[in-house]
C-alpha cells in the first residue's frame, strides 16, 4: 500500500519540474529519477519497512510540501523551496533503508590509476 502511495506522490511532484529551467531543470530531473529508480523497483515485501517508519503526520507533512511546490500562487522561490523540501523528506526516507538500491556507480571514488 505504502508503495502506490510513493509512487503517486512522486509523480506528482514531477509537475513540479515545470518551474525550473535550464541545468536546474535537468538536475531535478535527474533526482527525481534517482528516487524512482529506488522506489519502483523494490524487492517483494520491501514496502513494508516504510509502513512501519513513515507516520501519517509524515506523508501529511509531503502532501503539503507537494501542493506548495505546484500552486501557482507563491512566488517562485517558495515553489521550489518546497519542492526541494518534498525531494529531500523522500530521499531521507530512502536512503537509510535502501543504500544499496542507488543506481550504479552513485557515491563511488574516482580510480587511482
Amino acid at each position: 500500500m505504502i508503495k502506490k502511495q510513493l509512487e503517486h506522490r512522486i509523480r506528482t511532484l514531477e509537475q513540479g519540474l515545470d518551474q525550473f529551467t535550464g541545468l536546474e531543470w535537468v538536475v531535478n530531473v535527474g533526482k527525481l529519477a534517482e528516487i524512482k529508480s529506488v522506489i519502483f523497483d523494490l524487492p517483494e515485501g520491501a514496502e513494508r519497512t516504510f509502513e512501519t517508519r513513515i507516520s501519517p503526520e509524515d506523508l501529511a507533512r509531503l502532501d503539503g510540501e507537494i501542493a506548495v511546490s505546484l500552486d501557482h500562487a507563491p512566488a517562485a522561490d517558495v515553489r521550489q523551496k518546497a519542492f526541494h523540501s518534498a525531494y529531500s523528506t523522500l530521499r531521507r526516507w530512502l536512503d537509510p533503508n535502501f543504500p544499496g538500491l542507488r543506481p550504479v556507480g552513485r557515491h563511488r571514488p574516482w580510480p587511482t590509476d
